[in-house]
């Protein structure tokens, strides 16, 4: 038993044995296969030349022509409309910005950030042009403070209320005033002392230049009836009269004309070196007078106005109570007896006005 195992695994490796000597013999006389790698590098590539494929264009019509350019000429139409609206926009932010700014007078600074919002283009139809919609502008204001915030609030107002500038000085139209005088009355006789002469004048002027006034006044003297004799004179003036001012700035120079009624009232005669009155020489006259004046009014306001005016008086009829025994005669420089009722005389006097 044991003889024939050994038989039978002698016989398998002489198989085996066999077998890869054959296969031995078979992979020798067989030629070697060789694979080659070529590495190309990026000089050796080869650029092909480009190949344009054209076809034959599409030819348009010539409506289709005149439509299209049609098109074209609405959009630039519309680009222009645009263009300008949002030209005029920003010119007028500017202008309001540098006006916010001015008002507030440098002390703070104020940041104002504009946003634009683009609207959209509507194209007009071929018959009927359709409006362009206007940009929305939105601004946003950054205010740091409560007086700046004010101020921007006034100009806001400003924007949409009426301004009327008002010159300071000007009266205006249809205006009342009340005019007081003092000075002094002047006779061209050495027989007759004034004292003292006043006037209260009410007025309303006329489109700046015109004025018509109510006008009193009254003045006193010293009348010498001889050379011994004297009489206290009171005189009260009512008259009416009219002004001009030639020019209506600061300084206004003046003219004018007055008729007035005067009334003089005479004491008793007294004698010079006792002052001993003689009872029953009182006298009163009546006068009518009319009057030339200029004068110059200084305004320093519309409401308060310093001057001075001259006025030359001159007698128009007169009389007096007592015609045969109480007519008094006076002497003048040059020697002969006229009556103080109808001799020229002149005021000066300074003034202040007062307009309402």
């Amino acid at each position: 038993m044991k003889k024939l195992v050994l038989s039978a695994f002698v016989v398998t490796a002489v198989s085996s044995m066999a077998i890869a000597q054959e296969a031995t013999t078979a992979s020798n006389q067989a030629p070697a296969a060789t694979v080659n790698v070529t590495t190309v590098s990026n000089q050796e590539l080869v650029n092909q030349p480009t190949t344009i494929v054209s076809s034959t264009p599409l030819t348009l019509s010539r409506a289709e022509q005149m439509r299209k350019a049609r098109e074209q000429q609405e959009v630039e139409t519309e680009q222009k409309i645009v263009e300008t609206l949002e030209a005029s926009r920003l010119e007028a932010e500017a202008k309001r910005q540098q006006e916010i700014l001015g008002n507030i007078g440098g002390k703070k600074e104020v940041s104002v950030q504009a946003t634009a919002v683009a609207a959209p283009v509507v194209v007009a139809a071929p018959v009927t042009a359709q409006p362009v919609a206007a940009p929305v502008v939105e601004v946003q204001k950054s205010v740091t403070i409560d007086d700046v915030r004010s101020a921007v609030r006034e100009e806001l107002t400003v924007k949409n209320t009426e301004v009327v500038v008002v010159d300071p000085l000007a009266f205006g139209p249809h205006r009342n005033y009340i005019t007081g005088t003092v000075g002094t009355m002047n006779y061209d006789s050495p027989d007759i002392n004034p004292v003292i002469a006043l006037g209260l004048n009410f007025g309303r002027l006329f489109e700046e230049r015109w004025a018509a006034e109510i006008r009193t006044g009254y003045a006193s003297a010293y009348v010498d009836d001889t050379a011994f004799l004297y009489r206290d004179m009171n005189q009260f003036s009512l008259g009416l009269g009219a002004k001009v001012n030639i020019l209506t700035g600061r300084i206004r120079p003046v003219v004018g004309f007055d008729v007035d009624y005067v009334y003089r009232s005479y004491s008793e005669m007294r004698d010079s070196a006792s002052g001993f009155p003689f009872e029953g020489t009182e006298l009163n006259s009546y006068a009518i007078d009319y009057a030339f004046m200029a004068g110059l009014d200084v305004a320093l306001s519309r409401e308060l106005t310093l001057g001075f005016e001259y006025r030359y008086v001159s007698n128009m009829t007169y009389k007096f109570d007592n015609e045969i025994f109480n007519t008094p005669t006076y002497r003048n420089a040059y020697g002969y007896w006229v009556p103080l009722e109808g001799r020229d005389s002149s005021t000066f006097g300074f003034l202040i006005k007062y307009v309402f």
